[in-house]
């Protein structure tokens, strides 16, 4: 079994246009590997089929609004309903039993690991606003059956991590092979690099954060590579020294965000509220990981462009996507989210990131623009034009 720790190495080096771009303008002593991003309930849904059993977005989905109840579901399977917050032990016990029941099965087939996918997320949204499944929160954050938006997002996070820790630790000690390549972010990071949260989530949170007790030796260096998931940039204003209008969304961060300055945007609008085009955000991100966290390997595990589509949206419109090929281009590798368009959350089925296009009453999928520019740029065509003369094929169902 090969070592978890590649899975695409970045080189941050933007472009405001991808005429002349080709595969050679990556350095050649390091590795590409251009791909692309699915997930399985976005993608497969058959949630009926070959005994899967029921993810807990497969039940938040099917709740009535008017008689949504809280059920906390923190893992796939049968164990999706038996999980709060609080249960550290059950939820550690069990997750990294789940890992390497995988490694144990699929170890021979898979080549690189990741543990959990945006965690912050699954954090702010599951256990602080309530709007994705477990469906925790408390007011003034959001509207609830149960929950505590002041300490129950940070036990989840605690672990999260802890739970990340034992994962890699077993995987090294039992499963990798030899000679391996050896605030949001902050949060979920420090602990795993430096031992504890940052100093100043000690400060603004208190007894509300907890402590990882005789656990600092566990957690350090069970990192291979961080990989980021980049989609939004925003202005940040500090609360905690200058005074501003704290965000409910932001919560006890003590900063307050928005996506304009003196009535300017931050950059060119997505159809999706708050996401606009920043290309020279992706940059400083990792310029900042890569100062704080030694040098760590980074990866861009997802980047995108959305559009949005409806019952009128013809799919000649949706293939033809070409300001999606000269927006958000990087010179590097990294997974585009995503190979087709896909069920996207809250969100549905009404915006689309797929580089094909998906006519979900016949299935067929139509590869766009974007998809014939990053096939040839892949192939390492010399020169790649913005936009194809060909006609759009379809690809089989």
């Amino acid at each position: 079994m090969a070592s978890p720790s590649c899975l695409l190495l970045l080189h941050a080096l933007f472009v405001s246009s991808v005429a002349g771009l080709s595969r050679r303008d990556f350095p050649p002593s390091h590795l590409v590997l251009p791909d692309f991003r699915i997930s399985l309930f976005q993608i497969e849904g058959a949630y009926l089929e070959d005994n899967k059993g029921l993810s807990n977005w497969d039940v938040f989905t099917h709740i009535q609004a008017s008689t949504r109840i809280s059920k906390d579901l923190s893992l796939p399977g049968d164990t999706v309903s038996t999980y709060t917050a609080v249960s550290a032990f059950l939820f550690r016990e069990d997750f990294t039993y789940f890992a390497e029941l995988c490694f144990k099965m699929f170890g021979d087939q898979v080549k690189h690991w990741t543990t959990f996918n945006e965690p912050n997320l699954m954090v702010k949204l599951g256990y602080f606003s309530g709007k994705y499944p477990p469906n925790h929160c408390s007011k003034p954050f959001g509207r609830c059956t149960s929950g505590n938006s002041s300490t129950e997002p940070y036990i989840a996070a605690h672990n999260i991590i802890l739970a990340h820790a034992k994962t890699v630790n077993i995987y090294r000690k039992d499963y990798q092979v030899q000679n391996t390549h050896g605030s949001k972010g902050r949060g979920f990071l420090d602990p795993l690099f430096f031992g504890d949260y940052p100093h100043h989530m000690r400060q603004i949170l208190g007894s509300n954060l907890p402590k990882f007790t005789g656990k600092k030796q566990l957690l350090r260096n069970q990192v291979d590579f961080v990989g980021i998931n980049h989609y939004k940039t925003l202005y940040v204003k500090d609360c905690m020294f200058s005074p501003c209008d704290l965000d409910t969304y932001t919560g006890d961060a003590l900063v307050s965000e928005s996506a304009e300055r003196n009535g300017i945007p931050i950059g060119k609008p997505t159809p999706v509220a708050n996401n606009y085009v920043v290309p020279s955000s992706m940059e400083k991100l990792v310029m900042y990981l890569k100062q704080r966290y030694q040098n760590i390997p980074l990866y861009i595990t997802v980047n995108g462009y959305d559009q949005t589509g409806n019952s009128s949206t013809t799919a000649e419109e949706l293939v033809n996507d070409t300001e999606r090929i000269r927006k958000k281009q990087m010179l590097g590798g990294y997974f585009v989210w995503s190979l087709i368009d896909n069920f996207e959350w809250l969100s549905g089925y009404t915006i689309k990131y797929g580089l094909c296009h998906v006519d979900f009453k016949s299935l067929k999928r139509t590869p766009k623009l974007s998809a014939k520019w990053y096939s040839k740029f892949i192939k390492g065509y010399e020169q790649i034009g913005m936009a194809s003369e060909e006609s759009p094929k379809h690809v089989a169902s």
